[in-house]
């Protein structure tokens, strides 16, 4: 039985050793770590350098195909820039070859034979040597110069953009531009409403559904005014006394259902309007496109009672009274809304073509909003910094 066992262990050895010479023989093992760098291939270069010189000299390419131009030429310089280690060992070889049979002679001065019989083959071995690493830093260097003339080019119509002058919302010219597109949008939306109503096999699919558009309403409609209202109960309730941080990270949790449960019931109230087929192609865009700007408003609101707490059991996130945080939150929903109607009408004009003049006068007043109640938080902020200071100095 040892005797088995010690020629099974032989044989194994014997095994291993002849999978370790054939793998060390193979040609990607003799190159291990010192293989060179793959050599770019210069020709496909040309033709992409030359596309990227004519792009950057007519400057007639949109932005996004400049973006992708410039990927490309960011991908070749990185290429180039791997391309320099070519030969790296042999250079070093050789170099050190040449510094063992010391200096040149100065010009004038004759060296013996012996030694300049060894020079003059490693004089020539290092220069072609270097070619490809030479080459491959001039073509590194344009492709660094053609991709900063792409970030000029673009850097240019940008500063172009900001300073480009725009429709006026002052202007009283462009105030019936917009009120006409507000009202042929409106009307498109009740016609397409209308002519889904007239529509008898519409309005037959309507009545089909009513039993589950009505539960889906029902639902979406007691979440929608009752969720927010449930959550800060229970998140009250969870933070009664003086909680530790694993009640206090639950009570966080709970606080989101104030989001969460709105935005849910959005989507069943979504969800029972397309049942009952009646809205048409652009309603139930609008109606898609709704969903950000709710969850927008949602978020800002929720934010607001985390940052203008009416009660909190631990300590307040800043140093307010309870007026100043009431009017915070206040503050925080009035922001939030103003911006997710801004970004609901943005969505509206693209659906309906709205001019730039009309968007511009529609988005205006948002904007004001947003400013002013931005300005009204920025005050909030530094009553909390004087009321620090004045503690800090009690």
């Amino acid at each position: 039985m040892r005797a088995f066992f010690r020629w099974a262990v032989i044989c194994f050895a014997l095994a291993c050793l002849s999978l370790s010479l054939s793998v060390i023989s193979t040609p990607g093992f003799a190159q291990g770590s010192t293989a060179t760098a793959q050599t770019p291939d210069y020709e496909a270069w040309s033709r992409v350098a030359t596309r990227a010189e004519t792009a950057i000299a007519q400057a007639r390419a949109s932005n996004s195909a400049l973006e992708e131009l410039r990927s490309e030429l960011t991908n070749w310089r990185q290429r180039f820039l791997s391309a320099q280690n070519i030969n790296s060992n042999a250079l070093e070889t050789v170099e050190r070859q040449l510094n063992a049979l010391g200096p040149a002679p100065a010009e004038g001065e004759e060296e013996e034979a012996s030694v300049s019989v060894l020079r003059e083959p490693l004089n020539k071995r290092l220069t072609d040597l270097r070619a490809p690493v030479l080459r491959a830093e001039v073509a590194f260097s344009q492709a660094d110069g053609l991709i900063k003339g792409i970030d000029r080019v673009i850097r240019d119509r940008q500063a172009q953009q900001v300073l480009q002058f725009g429709p006026s919302p002052a202007n009283p010219a462009n105030w019936s531009e917009a009120l006409t597109d507000v009202q042929e949008t409106i009307a498109n939306v009740s016609n397409e409403l209308l002519g889904s109503w007239n529509n008898s096999v519409r309005r037959q699919k309507a009545q089909n559904s009513l039993p589950v558009v009505l539960l889906l309403s029902a639902v979406g409609l007691t979440l929608l005014l009752r969720g927010r209202r449930w959550s800060r109960h229970f998140t009250e309730r969870c933070l009664e006394g003086d909680p530790g941080a694993g009640r206090w990270i639950s009570g966080f949790v709970l606080s989101t259902g104030s989001l969460f449960l709105p935005f849910a019931g959005y989507f069943m109230l979504l969800e029972a309007i397309q049942l009952t087929g009646l809205a048409g192609l652009n309603t139930n865009q609008l109606l898609e496109d709704l969903k950000l700007p709710v969850f927008f408003f949602l978020a800002a609101r929720w934010l607001g009672t985390r940052v203008f707490p009416a009660r909190e059991a631990r300590t307040l996130p800043l140093n307010l009274s309870p007026e100043q945080r009431y009017r915070g939150r206040w503050y925080a929903a009035t922001i939030g809304l103003a911006a997710a109607s801004s970004l609901f009408l943005q969505d509206v004009g693209l659906l309906y073509g709205w001019s730039s003049a009309s968007q511009v006068v529609v988005l205006f007043p948002l904007l004001v909003i947003c400013c002013v109640f931005l300005w009204r938080v920025a005050a909030l902020l530094r009553a909390h910094f004087k009321a620090e200071n004045a503690s800090d100095s009690d």
